[in-house]
């Protein structure tokens, strides 16, 4: 599996090594004698911005080293969930909270009724699972009879003590207010989550062998536990073309965060959905971490988990959701992470060592329009130092396979052909000219 890993990321770097990375236009200045200095400095500021397309090497190598490592393609393997409730004697509880604004109702309530419809299908007995909603606006869930589903409504005047606002806010509530005992686990979905009984299997096992170690003493507080999210995984998304670009975070979690959590640390946080985290170590870290915990809280709650000594581990499972509506709220999406992990990156109240490799990479990510601007430039100018540099013409093969590999890797995880061929290959067209 390592092998066919390798040879696709090599098929892909001979590939795009096709792509003249000399330039469509050549840039010579060897016979321009008049305005030899003017040339030989346009040359050198060409050459410096081509070079450019290399600050985005560090992230790409770091989701490299996971697919070589860690295949997405070789599954963690663990027992059916049958055999895990009988031989596990789990005390714990679980309970899958889902946080919500409040203001798409029927979608809330279409997912939890989706999430008791999967809990009850498994083997698992009702006493140890709930089903939570902690919401900014009242949703009325008792109207649907249901004993297992509870509505945590944050108050419209609850302030937290720290300053934490939005979706820390509630989480905050909710970890005041919920019935979960210190051993139960908290399962975090957004609106729009849903999963399935081969979901609800890793999770299990994952929180009986934590508890496990709780219970022998070998540990203080059980691991958090993420795992892969797909988006998109309909037959028809709301957006194909921001499902299309998410793609590269299917390929991110099977990278960076498959790496992160295999040595079990936070490197560069985490996400704020599919979090299996004990109610415990809520309880002990919160939500209320003022502003700068308030717009990526699940960055800054990592952070702070690991400094205060809670480590991390891979669970090897899926959880579902859609990208976004439309192109705008893909880029406020981006534009509120950023920014979030910027306040993170700049908080002070997180040891360094806790935040240097998330600033690492937010800066990587702050460079972007370079690398963009790089990558233009590879493929308009060429130069006698690049037309004359294997090296370098080999290194930019290879770092655009790399990005190539990340889209395509996510689009197989996300997209089937048993939805009709055409529609498969169209779209994985589509995926290759993003």
């Amino acid at each position: 599996l390592m092998l066919v890993s390798v040879g696709g990321y090599v098929a892909l770097s001979v590939s795009t090594s096709y792509i003249d990375w000399t330039g469509l236009f050549s840039f010579q200045n060897e016979d321009d004698t008049e305005n030899s200095e003017y040339s030989l400095l346009a040359a050198l500021s060409i050459n410096i911005v081509k070079c450019c397309f290399f600050l985005a090497s560090p992230a790409l190598l770091f989701g490299f080293v996971g697919h070589l490592i860690w295949s997405p393609a070789r599954r963690v393997k663990v027992p059916s969930l049958e055999e895990s409730v009988a031989t596990s004697d789990l005390r714990a509880r679980l309970f899958f909270r889902i946080v919500t604004r409040g203001k798409n109702p029927d979608l809330v309530r279409d997912n939890v009724v989706k999430a008791t419809t999967v809990l009850r299908k498994t083997c698992l007995p009702e006493w140890q699972w709930k089903v939570e909603v902690a919401t900014d606006n009242p949703l009325d869930l008792d109207e649907m009879n249901d004993s297992q589903v509870y509505e945590l409504l944050t108050p419209s005047d609850y302030v937290c003590p720290k300053g934490g606002k939005y979706k820390a806010r509630a989480l905050h509530h909710a970890v005041m207010i919920s019935t979960a005992r210190e051993e139960d686990w908290v399962i975090h979905l957004d609106e729009e989550s849903s999963f399935d009984v081969e979901t609800v299997k890793y999770i299990y096992a994952h929180c009986a062998k934590e508890e496990t170690s709780v219970l022998r003493g070998q540990k203080e507080w059980g691991n958090i536990g993420q795992g892969v999210i797909k988006y998109g995984c309909h037959e028809h998304p709301p957006n194909y073309l921001t499902t299309l670009a998410d793609s590269i975070r299917v390929a991110d979690d099977f990278g960076k965060f498959r790496v992160q959590y295999e040595v079990h640390e936070p490197l560069i946080g985490m996400h704020g959905s599919f979090v299996v985290c004990q109610t415990a170590v809520e309880a002990a870290v919160g939500f209320d971490h003022g502003i700068s915990g308030s717009i990526t809280e699940d960055a800054y709650f990592a952070l702070v988990a690991r400094a205060m000594g809670v480590k991390f581990s891979w669970i090897d499972a899926f959880l579902y959701e859609q990208s976004p509506f439309n192109i705008m709220d893909f880029i406020r999406q981006r534009s509120r992470w950023f920014g979030g992990l910027v306040l993170v990156c700049l908080s002070s109240a997180i040891p360094l060592k806790q935040r240097v490799v998330l600033c690492f990479m937010t800066l990587s990510w702050a460079v972007v329009p370079l690398v963009t601007l790089a990558s233009v430039t590879n493929y308009l100018i060429g130069t006698s130092w690049s037309a004359t540099t294997p090296a370098y013409t080999i290194a930019t093969s290879v770092l655009a396979g790399i990005s190539c590999w990340g889209y395509v890797l996510g689009f197989f995880w996300t997209f089937s052909p048993k939805q009709g061929w055409i529609r498969y290959v169209l779209l994985l067209y589509a995926q290759l000219i993003l």
